[in-house]
């Protein structure tokens, strides 16, 4: 089974920061946590990105481990390319997650 290429949209990358300053300002141990939930979605997403079923169109979601943070992508079938759209935590609106 081949691995994807993983692409991080800039407005997810804006948002994964903001997370990652976030939980840095809890604690150092809560930080290295948070960078093993995220290398843990990351290798999913890069592996196996279809076990996630879609929720809207063809967006999917993951949601991480111990942190209630999710990733909402598309997959792109042509160039085996998974596009991370966003990170979101998991009690925002839900209508926000596919715009």
């Amino acid at each position: 089974m081949p691995e994807y290429k993983l692409v991080i949209t800039l407005k997810a990358r804006k948002e994964i920061e903001y997370f990652f300053e976030y939980y840095k300002s809890i604690s150092e141990e809560v930080y290295e946590e948070f960078i093993f939930d995220i290398d843990i979605a990351y290798n999913s997403l890069i592996k196996i990105p279809k076990l996630y079923r879609k929720r809207y169109l063809d967006y999917r979601r993951i949601n991480f481990h111990k942190f209630p943070i999710m990733f909402v992508y598309l997959i792109v079938e042509n160039t085996n390319t998974v596009k991370l759209m966003a990170c979101y935590h998991q009690s925002s609106e839900p209508k926000k997650f596919y715009k």
